[in-house]
């Protein structure tokens, strides 16, 4: 016998208010994974898109810090008295930066 479980049973509902296009480009997503748009809709909810947001923020910003530092170190090693001590620092702090973008895949 196939019965639901009644904690799984889905029986609230919530109401958003979207424009025609998005309602369609909603239902067609939906389609392409085979889902009809209140589980797409209640999944993609519950992944929790804004936090995949804040980690491209935080992924841009050291995305950039890292270029910086690349670029500084260049920039440094065409200089005609290069302080090793001092590029290490910047290989350091390159390396530091790769680092954070890996933790942040």
């Amino acid at each position: 016998m196939n019965t639901i479980n009644p904690s799984k049973r889905r029986n609230e509902t919530i109401t958003i208010r979207c424009t025609r296009h998005e309602k369609s480009v909603i239902g067609q997503k939906a389609a392409k994974q085979g889902k009809t748009i209140s589980t797409y809709a209640v999944n993609a909810a519950l992944a929790g898109k804004e936090t995949h947001r804040e980690k491209d923020k935080r992924m841009a910003k050291d995305l950039v810090e890292l270029t910086q530092g690349l670029n500084d170190c260049y920039r440094y090693m065409h200089c005609e008295n290069i302080d090793m001590e001092a590029l290490k620092g910047m290989f350091g702090r390159i390396m530091e930066g790769a680092g954070k973008l890996w933790e942040n895949l």
